[in-house]
Order: structure tokens, then sequence, then C-alpha cells
């Protein structure tokens, strides 16, 4: 199976690739065996999407924020970690949560590491949370390791939030904007066209070429809108591939204002990581 890797060295810093291997821990080794720290490991999926994994519920940050906080008290207070999860899981009102917990305490009975059952779960805990509780089982600090993880939650939420603010108002100004000129060409420049043509006026190319777009919507709109969701949804499954979102973020960050602001969020984020 194909990887993409970001690794570090001190004499190379920051490092991007891919390799090919039979598993994630070969991949680890491999690289750990040519002097790379490894910062993330990916798997390359085929561009196809997963029906499972896009139908798939998703656990709230609220929810997850609260899980690594209560899981940190537990563990300080000297709560058997499965005995912990246990306790967590009939507490969750989140039923994918739930889920995920019953399944993880299952394989910490098996032997399985705390970071290894949670980095098959993908979806609810990113690669970044399940290489943190690695560390913290290393270390044995895994209590700060999760009040870090929750901190780290509370951030990207309040960063996302802010982004949504800023991008609010330009949406809701387009969108008027939008909803004002179908208006126009709707129920305004029908009768106005009819009353210049009765006087015997000649209609400026502008306003022709948009009677035109406005006669080609009263014909095939249904068409059209049914082959833009089509495009919509295959364009979204799509972005649920790891090649598929690498395309769609190269394409944002090239928009103007908007791919600046995305830029500077993603720094942010990686910075608090850091």
């Amino acid at each position: 199976m194909e990887y993409s890797y970001v690794g570090y060295t001190e004499d190379k810093g920051i490092i991007k690739g891919r390799l090919s291997a039979a598993s994630e821990r070969l991949a680890e080794d491999t690289l750990a065996n040519i002097g790379y720290r490894v910062l993330s490991l990916k798997p390359i999926t085929p561009f196809a999407p997963n029906l499972g994994t896009f139908l798939q519920p998703q656990v709230k940050t609220a929810e997850l924020m609260t899980f690594s906080r209560q899981l940190a008290l537990l563990v300080e207070s000297g709560v058997g970690l499965v005995h912990a999860l246990e306790l967590l899981q009939s507490q969750t009102s989140d039923k994918q949560l739930k889920k995920v917990l019953i399944e993880v305490v299952s394989a910490l009975r098996g032997g399985s590491s705390l970071s290894a059952a949670m980095s098959k779960h993908p979806n609810v805990f990113s690669t970044i949370f399940h290489r943190m509780i690695g560390v913290g089982e290393h270390t044995g600090s895994l209590e700060g390791i999760l009040r870090s993880l929750a901190d780290y939650i509370e951030r990207q939420t309040t960063t996302r939030n802010k982004l949504k603010a800023a991008l609010t108002y330009p949406a809701i100004v387009v969108s008027l904007a939008v909803v004002i000129a179908i208006m126009m060409v709707t129920f305004v420049l029908p009768p106005l066209m009819n009353l210049i043509t009765a006087l015997g006026g000649e209609l400026p190319i502008t306003t022709k070429m948009l009677l035109a777009a406005v006669d080609y919507a009263n014909k095939y709109g249904l068409y059209t809108l049914v082959g833009l969701f089509g495009i919509g949804l295959v364009v979204y499954l799509a972005t649920r591939t790891t090649r598929g979102r690498y395309y769609l973020d190269m394409l944002l960050l090239k928009l103007p204002i908007l791919g600046r602001v995305l830029l500077l969020s993603e720094l942010a984020r990686d910075c608090r990581n850091i």
C-alpha cells in the first residue's frame, strides 16, 4: 500500500513524500531507519468514495473535547484506563462516540494500546489525536496529553468559528445580490422589454444576452439544477478521499482573499501543534 508522509530531520527540516509498504507500522519503521522523525503518515486511498464513511455520523467536537478532559481527570485520579473508558462510554449521549468507545475498550482488552485502538477510527480520532496519545503512552504523561488535546480542540473550534463569522457577511451579501438579480430578470425585465419593443426601441446587447440566459433557464433550468447537483455530489464524495481533498485544497488556496484566509488559518493551526 502507498502512504504519504511528513517527516523531519535536523539537517533537512520538514520533508514530504510517498513510500510503499505492506502496513503502516512497516512504513514507520522504514522512515525511522533512514533517520526521519514521522510527523504524519496517511494511506493514499484510490480516487473512489467510501459510502460507508460518507453515511457514518460524525462526533461533535464539543463531545470529543469533553471526552478528553474527563478521561484525563479519571486517569489522573488513578482509575484504570479500561474502566475509565467504560464509564465515559456509559455516560456519553453521542451514539457514534459510544459505539467507537465500545470497540476501543474491546481492542484494549485484546492487548492493543490506546493509540492503536483509536487509530482504527479516523473519523473520530484524527491522526494528530491518536499520535499524541501514543506519545503520552510512551512518556507516561497520558493525562497531560489528553488535556493538551482538549485545549487544542477548543482552540481549533474557536478559530473555525471566527473564520465562519468572517465569511458570513460576504456570503449574505452575495446571496442577496443573486436573489435580487433573479427577481429583476424574472419580474422586472420582461414587462420592460415588452414596453421597449412596443415603442420600437432596440434593446442593448447586454440586455439581450441576459434575456437569452433567462429563456434558457426557463426551458432547461430543471435539467441544469439536476446536473449541478450531480456534479456537486460527485465532488463532495471525491473530497472524502485523500487525493480528492488534495486537489480541492489546491483549488481553494488559489482563490483570491479566501485562499489567503484559509492559508493563514492552517498556518496558525500548525504553529499551535508545534
